[in-house]
């Protein structure tokens, strides 16, 4: 379980945002970081929201996901891997479309870039994600 804070400065020409994260749980001793520049446009209804920015993982962070240790190699087959920590910068684009007070149609679309600390980890076969979410909401 992760627990921070997120401090964001709204300017004219958009919100910076930063946030922090540390392991509350002792599991990984892992600790984050991202910044961002986000961008609101709205026409009427209908809000476009596009966010650049990149994410700070510390070693240990890094490690519990994508490293591979002595004992899990010997259960896996897989490779040991070791590594440090990592920065992964990202776009997104978010919609949001208000059909009414109450009902809303929303959706994100967010591609993430591995550094090869990540790609080359033998779990890992890819050099980046895509991920997209969709999503109706009503608000009572």
């Amino acid at each position: 379980m992760m627990a921070g804070f997120t401090y964001q400065y709204i300017s004219p020409i958009g919100a910076f945002s930063t946030t922090l994260g540390a392991d509350t749980l002792n599991n990984s001793k892992g600790v984050t970081v991202n910044a961002a520049y986000i961008l609101l446009q709205q026409w009427g209804n209908f809000i476009l929201v596009p966010e650049m920015g990149i994410d700070w993982a510390n070693a240990q962070n890094t490690r519990y996901y994508y490293g591979i240790s002595e004992q899990e190699s010997a259960r896996s087959g897989l490779a040991p891997w070791r590594p440090h920590d990592s920065f992964v910068p990202y776009l997104q684009l978010a919609m949001n479309y208000a059909w009414s007070k109450q009902w809303n149609t929303w959706g994100e679309i967010t591609g993430r870039f591995y550094p090869s600390t990540i790609s080359d980890s033998p779990m890992v076969n890819k050099h980046g994600v895509t991920e997209l979410t969709l999503g109706v909401s009503y608000t009572f």
